[in-house]
């Protein structure tokens, strides 16, 4: 086994996980479909699904994340075939590993490779979605690229606001 320590240096300063997990869903909240009065569980998965929340990640990594955010919504998270195999051999607590799924249709919560995050990759999502619903596109589509590049040499890391969504 090789263990890399590149992020060992001292000038690389990330955040606490907690606080990557927090800022991940204080944006899903933002745009979170509300599900006041609603009394059945189809009612209020009819309503995320509307929505389409992205996961980069390589082979395998950033569980936590996206696991962190099904668990505080209560959703599963869809894998493809491959990821899950990679994922059972991880050994995740049985709760973690029940929120996995690779049926798109249980979940608007998805793992995608981290090269799909980008303004061309969520534009062939919501099309792929449009051409199965008779045009009809997602409301909202929110990408993460939770990686530690973005992380530069300054001493710091920035959250960004979504404070202007783009349009697709």
């Amino acid at each position: 086994m090789y263990l890399g320590t590149t992020y060992c240096n001292p000038i690389y300063n990330f955040p606490k996980q907690s606080a990557c997990f927090e800022a991940s869903i204080i944006c899903v909240e933002r745009h979170a479909p509300s599900t006041k009065g609603v009394t059945s569980e189809k009612s209020r998965m009819s309503k995320w699904m509307k929505k389409l929340i992205l996961f980069g990640s390589y082979s395998i990594g950033k569980e936590r994340v996206y696991l962190e955010v099904a668990k505080f919504f209560d959703l599963k998270v869809y894998v493809d075939k491959e990821r899950m195999k990679m994922l059972k051999c991880l050994r995740l607590p049985k709760e973690d590993f029940d929120r996995l799924t690779c049926d798109e249709s249980e979940t608007p919560l998805r793992v995608v490779s981290l090269g799909k995050i980008t303004y061309e990759g969520l534009t062939e999502f919501n099309e792929a979605h449009k051409k199965k619903n008779n045009g009809i596109g997602y409301t909202t589509i929110l990408g993460f690229r939770p990686t530690g590049w973005t992380f530069g040499k300054c001493g710091g890391y920035q959250i960004l606001s979504l404070s202007t969504p783009v349009p697709i």
